[in-house]
């Protein structure tokens, strides 16, 4: 019988592996850390502050599941600007119908790569949706080149 290791966010690996069990000798459930949901999001408030805005930046796919779950018809209603991160996050931005989403395609991902990118673009307003505990880094950089940032963790 094979050993099976499960890599899934902690509420999903317990159920995976109890249903699995009785296939295979050895479950290994591997919970991976979940990324925290914000229960106090304002959305109408959110919602007005970030349709203002000319580009939103995903900075990770978590990012964009949450924001398609609070507002899944985002894209159809606004047309804005997406960037993301790197291509995986692109790709989800696009399965969610998002299109024409612009990512850095150098060898090198993250939130250098999109500075570099953005380090000529003329004064915008973007939106960056992050992580609670976000470094800062787009955010920091963003603002000392005179756009203006609004951060929806």
């Amino acid at each position: 019988m094979p050993t099976i290791w499960l890599t899934q966010s902690a509420p999903s690996v317990a159920a995976l592996a109890e249903a699995l069990r009785p296939m295979c000798a050895t479950i290994c459930p591997v919970p991976l850390a979940q990324a925290e949901v914000r229960q106090n999001l304002d959305c109408p408030v959110v919602a007005e502050q970030v349709s203002a805005c000319d580009t939103l930046i995903f900075t990770s796919g978590h990012a964009v599941r949450f924001w398609h779950a609070f507002f899944p018809d985002w894209p159809s209603q606004h047309a804005q600007k997406y960037m993301a991160i790197g291509p995986t996050t692109a790709a989800e931005l696009e399965a969610f119908g998002c299109h024409s989403v612009v990512f850095p395609t150098a060898h090198h991902r993250g939130s250098d790569a999109l500075l570099a990118q953005l380090s000529t673009w003329d004064k915008q307003r973007f939106a960056i949706l992050t992580g609670v505990q976000r470094r800062g880094v787009l955010e920091q950089q963003l603002m000392a080149w005179g756009h203006d940032v609004q951060c929806v963790p």
